[in-house]
């Protein structure tokens, strides 16, 4: 067997290809993250288009040429031609560099509103190698922040609406005010402290 693999992000891809193989027996094999788009073989057909348009985040393409062990037909081959990926045109905007090896996390603070925001990591290696990009499924929006920490609705008032919010994020991070990484009694207190309209 012979194959090539391509890891891309969200976007159209398109190509075409040729098979000249014994029929039945040795086959071209077109896969999109183990998912199998095209499986083709014999001679004489002719040049044949393919194109997708992927969903946002990382795609692992693969193009194989999976042939048996005993007869070869016509030229034994497939070509691929006129390759086009188009990126979902994504702006990237580096957050850190590097972190320090085994680091899993980052602090990030946002300097711009948007409305379709991603993030990716990716890992380094020695010699200037870098893994593949590991991109977030789904988009999310980055507002403005509010003057008060603890108005979760973004409303203008630190009211029963957050604090409800507060109690039913209660043991995890989701309602942390004072930024220690859980939603607890601190976190009421400084809730209760904020109480009223923003300044």
């Amino acid at each position: 067997d012979s194959w090539m693999t391509r890891a891309v992000g969200g976007g159209e891809i398109s190509f075409w290809y040729r098979v000249s193989s014994e029929a039945g027996y040795d086959f071209f094999n077109f896969s999109i993250d183990g998912e199998q788009h095209i499986h083709a073989s014999g001679t004489g057909g002719p040049w044949t288009h393919f194109s997708i348009v992927l969903e946002p985040g990382s795609h692992e393409l693969r193009w194989e040429y999976d042939k048996d062990q005993s007869v070869s037909h016509g030229s034994d081959t497939v070509w691929i031609d006129d390759l086009e990926i188009v990126d979902d045109l994504t702006e990237w905007n580096d957050i850190i560099e590097f972190t320090a090896p085994g680091v899993m996390e980052a602090e990030w603070t946002p300097t711009e509103e948007s409305e379709n925001c991603k993030v990716r990591v990716r890992a380094y290696y020695e010699s200037s190698h870098y893994g593949a990009w590991d991109e977030s499924d789904d988009v999310f929006e980055v507002g403005e922040g509010s003057s008060c920490p603890a108005d979760f609705d973004g409303d203008g008032d630190v009211d029963t609406a957050d604090l409800l919010y507060l109690l039913a994020a209660w043991g995890t991070g989701d309602g942390d005010v004072d930024g220690d990484g859980d939603t607890d009694t601190a976190d009421l207190l400084a809730l209760l402290a904020n109480w009223g309209q923003c300044p």
